[in-house]
């Protein structure tokens, strides 16, 4: 048996090892074993060509599987039942492809698709970071004990802060049906869970807000 024979055969038995017993990797470890069991019976390193057949490109499948299974359980376990939308389809579709070109199309198409439905969807948060303050200022401002000299001051900047109120939402929406002409801002979503998980107030305090923010939209 020539040196470099030798080596191929530990090589593609270190890459098997690298995924046995290995829960997360089952499907990558069905390949990468037939691989090293191709391997590991030829007697001239010229056999392997027809051994190895199409093992390679269904191992890339087959890892990219994997992959997707673990982000899918992450995605799932966390709450997130937009990020894990990637991970569903890409799952779905690698199902009837046999070659690591075909699933990179599908995983490069379906990233990117998600990429926009994120954004879309966490967009939402604006309310908390921006529209929040707003509301904030418009009560001082509305609330505000001050000589009659500053009163109109005061109701001027309470003014401006309900116009940007407006202003946000419109350019929000104009922005985001560039992508989804169907995207309309609505903060109540920050109730659902998975935005919810991120909101640095109690339920009762949002609720509050949010029908301020109708008193004014």
């Amino acid at each position: 048996m020539s040196d470099l024979l030798t080596q191929y055969k530990e090589y593609y038995q270190v890459r098997k090892q690298r995924y046995e017993n290995n829960p997360d990797y089952p499907r990558t470890y069905e390949t990468e074993n037939a691989m090293y069991e191709a391997m590991d019976s030829c007697n001239e390193l010229i056999e392997f060509k027809d051994k190895l057949g199409n093992l390679n490109e269904q191992n890339a499948v087959n890892l990219t599987m994997d992959q997707y299974t673990i982000r899918k359980k992450y995605f799932d376990d966390l709450g997130e039942p937009v990020r894990v939308l990637a991970s569903d389809r890409i799952l779905e579709k690698s199902r009837n492809v046999s070659t690591a070109q075909e699933v990179i199309t599908i995983v490069n198409e379906e990233e990117n698709k998600n990429s926009i439905e994120i954004s879309m969807d966490e967009s939402v948060r604006y309310f908390i970071s921006d529209d929040w303050k707003r509301l904030d200022d418009i009560e001082i401002y509305g609330n505000a004990v001050v000589p009659s000299q500053y009163k109109s001051d005061m109701e001027s900047k309470k003014q401006k802060a309900i116009n940007t109120l407006k202003e946000t939402k419109v350019d929000l929406e104009k922005n985001n049906r560039a992508w989804d002409p169907n995207w309309t801002f609505n903060p109540e979503e920050n109730l659902k869970p998975h935005h919810f998980r991120l909101v640095p107030y109690s339920k009762e305090h949002l609720e509050e807000k949010l029908n301020e923010y109708r008193n004014f939209i």
